[in-house]
């Protein structure tokens, strides 16, 4: 941890080391990074400074690193892409999966198979009905329904939905 900056809705804004961060590899709902948004995205953090901090948890049981990411992998990428050795976080301690979640689906970007994938794990692991996942993303019923119906599509299908595999 660097320093602490300032608070931001009764949160504290710390500077961190990027090096002391690790992306949640596990828990993350995008899995695909378009690299010239993620460069376009570096170069304008450079230019105009981070406008949004970033929102880790801290790890424990893990010499190398202090934090694991809970929101804003994209920026995280493209501070480090762009050579900064530091970025703004808020540390929040008990951020889980669906903290992660509820932030990131609120952004645009997320392919239709990485939302259904999500959407699957609301319901299966935690429990929620589909209103209720509606509701927590912002999503209308029908579109929960519908990304849900991706995942009955033939495995081979829905490997051409992927951009990762098919960018």
């Amino acid at each position: 941890m660097v320093k602490t900056q300032k608070q931001e809705d009764t949160q504290v804004v710390e500077t961190l080391k990027c090096s002391d961060i690790t992306p949640d590899l596990e828990d993350q709902p995008r899995t695909y990074f378009d690299q010239d948004k993620l460069n376009a995205l570096g170069r304008s953090i450079k230019v105009a400074g981070q406008m949004m901090p970033i929102v880790v948890k801290p790890l424990t049981g893990n010499p190398e690193y202090i934090f694991q990411l809970v929101d804003g992998e994209r920026r995280l990428q493209a501070s480090i892409f762009v050579g900064m050795e530091t970025i703004r976080a808020i540390i929040r301690p008990n951020a889980n999966f669906k903290d992660s979640v509820i932030m990131n689906l609120c952004r645009e970007g997320h392919t239709p198979l990485e939302m259904a994938y999500v959407f699957k794990r609301l319901i299966d692991e935690f429990g929620h009905s589909v209103q209720e996942v509606a509701d927590m993303t912002g999503r209308s019923i029908t579109s929960v329904y519908q990304h849900l119906k991706i995942l009955t599509l033939d495995p081979e299908v829905q490997a051409l939905m992927d951009p990762a595999k098919h960018g």
